[in-house]
């Protein structure tokens, strides 16, 4: 039924997921600072990508801390957000989960992660698992236009990335 259905997806999720960061791995080289930055910003992206699509798919995000009873949507909204913030904590920096120490989130101004789960986390984005393909691949177009990736390793990427689609379409 529906339960063998969706173990199944979330199966091929975890998987696409493997292979795709073993492919970002493979394929961009750190040669040089940039190509290192990259390529951790894209294995965290594509860690970032099923907890996502866990918020995304259910009321509480399969949190036990994010009490459902006798709240309003906005209560449970804004308590998803924080377990999500708390999450994406462990993949990215403190600062790029919650924002420079001291300083309201983004009170400086974005770097190019500084802040990433305040820019996923705004209200505008309506699909948070689409923007992280977004996010991957936008990595993979500058790899492209920097050379560190070429049309071949690009293209493997981008079918891997399309992959992220079409499980979370079937979701």
């Amino acid at each position: 039924g529906r339960y063998v259905e969706a173990r199944m997806l979330w199966g091929d999720l975890v998987n696409v997921s493997r292979d795709l960061a073993s492919r970002v791995l493979h394929t961009l080289k750190p040669t040089t600072a940039v190509d290192c930055a990259e390529r951790e910003r894209a294995v965290r992206l594509v860690r970032t990508f099923p907890r996502t699509v866990k918020y995304h798919l259910s009321v509480d995000g399969f949190n036990e801390d994010v009490d459902i009873r006798g709240c309003s949507d906005a209560d449970v909204l804004g308590a998803k957000d924080a377990r999500l913030r708390d999450e994406l904590a462990v993949i990215w920096t403190e600062e790029e989960a919650y924002g420079p120490a001291g300083a309201p989130p983004g009170a400086e101004g974005p770097k190019p992660d500084t802040n990433f789960a305040d820019r996923l986390l705004r209200e505008e984005v309506r699909s948070r698992p689409l923007w992280v393909i977004q996010e991957l691949g936008e990595v993979v177009s500058r790899a492209r236009a920097r050379g560190s990736a070429g049309p071949v390793e690009a293209s493997i990427l981008d079918n891997r990335i399309l992959a992220y689609n079409n499980v979370l379409g079937a979701m």
